[in-house]
């Protein structure tokens, strides 16, 4: 049975535990760092592609990292592009990604920057789709 825990910001993380999914997540994982050699913007919306939202916690947090690991390879410039290469389903997943990021600590700086671009794009209309989605959270 799903615990739902809600988190400061409103979203909601459904913990499962056990290993549901762990085995699909981890060979996506392994297909975004070999994506991510090439080219990361690439690895970007095959991070996004597939969220895992009924899988254990430990394929969310890999799930989490491999998008993050994404991010950090996108020079600042080069944000701005990026999102406008994103659906509009895509730019809400990666919005939901940095709030989860934002809960690790690490990096919520350059993450920032991507919260930003994002709104500024979509308007807090963003964050308010991200907040009220909490069956679809990551």
């Amino acid at each position: 049975m799903a615990d739902d825990d809600n988190d400061d910001q409103g979203v909601v993380f459904v913990s499962t535990g056990g290993t549901e999914g762990l085995d699909h997540v981890e060979a996506k994982v392994a297909d975004t760092k070999e994506l991510l050699k090439a080219n990361a913007s690439k690895a970007l919306v095959h991070a996004l592609s597939d969220p895992p939202v009924n899988f254990c916690q430990v394929a969310k947090d890999l799930a989490r990292d491999a998008v993050l690991d994404c991010m950090n390879a996108i020079k600042d410039d080069d944000i701005d592009k990026q999102i406008a290469e994103l659906s509009l389903e895509e730019q809400d997943m990666l919005l939901k990604y940095i709030y989860r990021g934002f809960a690790i600590g690490e990096g919520a700086a350059s993450w920032l920057k991507w919260h930003a671009k994002i709104v500024e794009r979509n308007g807090i209309g963003a964050i308010v789709r991200v907040l009220t989605q909490g069956k679809k959270a990551v």
